[in-house]
């Protein structure tokens, strides 16, 4: 019988210690990694002696979802939006979390996904407070979706050839 792979997650988000946006991403990474999927974020999964851009960028198309963290200074972090492009070319699956309510009158969450990162339309998930119910909802989405990435690379495949 074969051994069915664990859903591969790469976290994407604004590194900050001193506003708690790496605390906050830390723990979504414990969760899901709990849940037993396959977590791939900077601070746990980079070696020493390699370069961390590559391995980002290595990273993200060998992933079933991108989970793009939101809060309101996600939207002015050039590597974020490098690896949101990078996850969207390679066609990986993108679910944002609003992990902050912070977020400007002029600039709200629907505007920073559509202005910032090019997804509009895109509906976002929220761990604010890190409850049991936010937990669980974002691991019924993940559910829902963590087969869309290889269905869409293979489509892509197919219309490249």
């Amino acid at each position: 019988m074969a051994k069915q792979q664990k859903t591969k997650i790469f976290i994407s988000y604004k590194t900050g210690a001193k506003d708690g946006l790496t605390k906050d991403a830390n723990q979504i990474r414990r969760f899901l990694e709990d849940q037993k999927y396959d977590v791939w974020m900077d601070s746990e999964k980079l070696i020493g002696s390699k370069e961390w851009n590559e391995e980002i960028y290595n990273a993200i198309p060998k992933s079933d979802i991108v989970l793009l963290l939101l809060a309101q200074k996600t939207g002015f972090s050039e590597w974020v939006q490098r690896e949101i492009t990078v996850a969207r070319v390679t066609r990986v699956t993108v679910i944002p979390v609003m992990i902050r309510d912070d977020f400007d009158a002029d600039m709200p969450p629907h505007k920073v996904l559509d202005e910032k990162f090019d997804l509009p339309r895109i509906q976002y998930e929220r761990v604010i407070n890190g409850t049991d119910d936010e937990f669980a909802r974002l691991q019924a989405v993940i559910e829902q979706v963590k087969h869309q990435t290889r269905r869409q690379q293979e489509e892509w495949i197919t219309e490249l050839t």
